[in-house]
């Protein structure tokens, strides 16, 4: 485009000139970083002054507008109602193990605040001597935590996949992949009666804690510190306790790798929680998550020139989609029984494994529905 022909750049031109003016005939001295602070600022104006400006160019972009509404809300029927043919019935028994993975939670939750409110000894065991619960109480309630989690994630799993969203379906696998590398590990980690491990990863959300302060106080004026008043007390225990080893990466894995020093890489922890058969799981997700150029590169088709960049719900692959399903229903129920196995023991309540029963059931129905699907082809 050439200067003339652009309304931005002669506006640009004009503005600028009259602003440089205007600061010369003040006395101002004019330096190249002035200059370019005018420009931006300039620039700024212009486009807030854009109606006035350029009310041809506004009126064809509102009607592009008018369009792409029109062609996202056709799209997004077609998207749904084409997984829906293909898959419904999986996604309706997937969604009914939701139910039953939700009601196992919830009744085995029943059953551990029913043991720790008659065990004294329990209610009394605090997380490094703070007010946060500590002992297997901790153990307990952490592991319904990551099963509660892992049943949010697949949730997700289920709308995004239902929705034509399959990158978005691949991250939260990954995610829930993640769930029970941690699951596992913490369960592999130590004896039953034992919860050394357990009390690291839940104190390790003071590391956490901790790298939010950084950020935050990288934003503030310089000179200006987060006084030692505010640094939590689980962090000063946590410190007192396990030494500066604890803050480096997944330092609250250490132990499990004796001899240690420095941080934990998480392909480590995952080589030991014992469920690397679904490693390629974890990596189908690294695309998706950073940005990887297969996943960037499927959101442009030159094959559809009338609409070559696909930035909306899409149809699925079928077996991609079929295959997120089943990675789903194996996470997420590995998860409740890792979960209920431990409860069961912690507890002494052995009677908590019959729900294991319906929850196989449920699991076992939703994965007949996919593989009926990829029968049907």
């Amino acid at each position: 485009m050439r200067y003339e022909d652009s309304l931005f750049l002669v506006e640009l031109h004009r503005r600028v000139n009259r602003r440089l003016w205007e600061r010369m005939k003040a006395g101002y001295n004019i330096s190249e970083d002035s200059i370019e602070e005018i420009l931006e600022l300039t620039g700024y104006d212009i486009v807030d002054d854009a109606e006035k400006i350029a009310p041809k160019a506004l009126a064809q972009f509102r009607q592009e507008v008018r369009k792409r509404r029109k062609v996202r809300s056709l799209n997004d029927m077609r998207v749904r109602r084409a997984n829906e043919g293909r898959l419904g019935s999986g996604f309706e028994k997937f969604k009914e193990l939701l139910v039953v993975v939700d009601a196992f939670l919830h009744e085995i939750g029943d059953a551990v605040f029913e043991w720790y409110a008659e065990e004294e000894h329990q209610r009394n065991s605090r997380l490094l001597g703070t007010e946060g619960v500590g002992g297997l109480g901790l153990k307990a309630f952490m592991f319904l935590s990551l099963n509660s989690r892992a049943c949010a994630i697949a949730s997700e799993i289920l709308l995004l996949t239902r929705q034509g969203y399959p990158d978005g379906a691949a991250s939260r696998l990954r995610s829930l992949y993640e769930n029970l590398v941690v699951m596992n590990t913490l369960s592999n980690a130590e004896q039953v009666g034992e919860f050394e491990i357990i009390e690291r990863y839940c104190a390790w959300s003071a590391v956490e804690a901790k790298k939010e302060r950084s950020s935050a106080g990288a934003n503030l004026p310089r000179g200006v510190e987060v006084p030692d008043a505010q640094i939590p007390d689980l962090e000063r225990r946590a410190m007192d306790r396990w030494g500066r080893e604890f803050f480096k990466p997944n330092g609250w894995a250490l132990p499990l790798f004796p001899g240690r020093r420095g941080g934990v890489q998480f392909a480590e922890i995952d080589r030991i929680a014992g469920i690397q058969d679904l490693r390629s799981v974890y990596l189908q997700g690294n695309s998706s998550i950073h940005a990887g150029p297969t996943s960037v590169l499927r959101r442009i088709d030159f094959s559809r020139w009338d609409d070559v960049f696909v930035s909306d719900p899409e149809e699925e692959d079928l077996k991609e989609a079929r295959a997120t399903m089943l990675n789903a229903i194996y996470l997420l129920v590995h998860s409740a029984l890792t979960m209920h196995y431990i409860i069961a023991q912690i507890i002494g309540n052995p009677d908590i494994r019959f729900f294991a029963n319906p929850l196989g059931v449920a699991a076992k129905h939703a994965y007949e529905a996919f593989k009926e699907s990829e029968n049907s082809e």
